[in-house]
């Protein structure tokens, strides 16, 4: 966190340094407001911590995923005020406080109906109500997941950088939806298509052996193909995800 502040930091006196546990200042970069060939995800403005609002457009802004590249300016335009005109190199174009309530004014809700009982979106007007949520597989994440502020903050572009997941061979969606499919097709079918000898595939259901990803991935697409035909065959519409097909037809044939 303090690799950005190395070029500001020399040769001051500590008491002048950014240092742990100080403030800093983070600017939200607005649609159409970053530098030409940067990445979104790997882009987020940090400056000194500075009270003084009329000076937050003088200061030296830096990205904290490119300590050593060029320092910038911040600025209230951006490529869609400025009709696809680009900004001046080095200038940066960031949210105002406007900006964020004008978005949260609409922002749409998705762990909530509307009264209409579909998802709630950005013009849903009316009385919420909660959205039911199934589980499809369970992961284990780690309370090691200390960075929430930053990731509120836009100093970590994705959610999953902070996160430790811990797997569990129980719950793993290949054991618990894949395998359960494969035993109720035709084995002699199914290994021919998977290319591989049919005790192999029973090894593989009784979970006495794992197969290569190659011929995991072969036997998963074959199993959800015959899912998605069972339940098309059984008047069900054919789910897009795929775990929801394969926990569709598990629910369908009660199988175990």
């Amino acid at each position: 966190m303090l690799r950005p502040f190395v070029e500001f930091n020399s040769g001051k006196p500590y008491s002048d340094q950014v240092k742990p546990f100080n403030f800093l200042l983070v600017a939200h970069v607005a649609p159409g407001g970053h530098p030409p060939d940067t990445d979104p995800k790997q882009f987020a403005l940090v400056a000194p911590y500075e009270p003084d609002p009329r000076r937050w457009q003088q200061l030296g802004w830096r990205n904290v995923h490119d300590p050593a590249g060029p320092a910038y300016v911040i600025s209230g335009k951006t490529l869609i005020s400025r009709a696809g005109r680009p900004l001046p190199a080095g200038v940066v174009g960031v949210k105002s406080y406007r900006d964020v309530v004008d978005a949260y004014r609409v922002h749409p809700e998705p762990k909530s109906l509307g009264p209409d009982g579909q998802p709630c979106t950005r013009r849903t007007v009316g009385l919420l109500s909660r959205r039911p949520v199934r589980a499809l597989t369970v992961t284990h994440v780690g309370k090691e997941t200390n960075l929430l502020d930053e990731i509120q903050a836009g100093l970590v572009g994705e959610e999953e950088q902070a996160l430790v997941e811990y797997t569990d061979s129980r719950r793993d969606p290949w054991s618990t939806l894949v395998v359960p499919v494969l035993r109720t097709m035709p084995q002699r079918k199914t290994a021919a298509a998977a290319g591989i000898h049919r005790d192999t595939l029973a090894d593989i259901t009784a979970h006495r052996s794992k197969p290569r990803s190659a011929t995991r991935e072969r036997l998963t697409s074959l199993a959800v193909a015959h899912a998605r035909k069972t339940l098309i065959a059984s008047g069900i519409e054919e789910p897009r995800d795929v775990h929801v097909a394969l926990l569709n037809f598990a629910s369908l044939k009660n199988v175990h």
